[in-house]
């Protein structure tokens, strides 16, 4: 039988402990919230009721950055 070293086996514990606290504490999205925004990259996306619309910020050379953001999808 080979024995573990103490980087290999702190490693493991870590891992051990790590899968009990996300099984005793699931990480979800709210599934109950009104509105949720998700980054991606350069750009977010918001949730809501249902729908989905993108958003990005817009930066425009003498004057300040504005979001623009696409219309809610349709169900």
């Amino acid at each position: 039988m080979t024995r573990l070293g103490w980087p290999a086996a702190f490693l493991l514990s870590v891992m051990i402990l790590a899968a009990v606290f996300t099984y005793v504490n699931p990480i979800s999205l709210g599934i109950n919230s009104s509105s949720v925004i998700v980054p991606s990259g350069e750009q977010v996306w918001q949730l809501r009721d249902g729908q989905v619309r993108r958003c990005r910020d817009i930066e425009q050379y003498g004057s300040p950055r504005k979001t623009n953001c696409s219309q809610w999808s349709q169900n």
